[in-house]
């Protein structure tokens, strides 16, 4: 008859709140915040001013936080904003037009 031993035996762990917590580690969190490093995006007046030209009779504002809303449920890391928002307009207003 084969007879097995417990593995806290074998290793010489005990069974305590503390060494059941020690073993888990860190993982890194999955916010936009995270990802963004903490910043708030940024988009400036001129970005704002060339999407009003290149996208008359949209409302920039509504896309603006569609834009945000889309980049933070795909946790996207944003470098260069004003490119990302003018990017994401064009493809939304191709694939939504007036």
């Amino acid at each position: 008859m084969v007879r097995f031993t417990p593995i806290e035996a074998r290793i010489g762990a005990t069974n305590t709140p503390a060494t059941v917590i020690d073993h888990v580690p860190d993982l890194p969190s999955r916010t936009p915040v995270a990802r963004t490093g903490g910043t708030i995006l940024q988009i400036t007046s001129a970005a704002y001013d060339e999407a009003r030209r290149q996208f008359p009779g949209y409302d920039i504002d509504y896309l603006e936080g569609e834009w945000r809303r889309s980049t933070q449920a795909k946790v996207i890391a944003v470098r260069h904003p004003d490119k990302a928002f003018m990017a994401w307009c064009r493809t939304y207003t191709d694939n939504n037009p007036l």
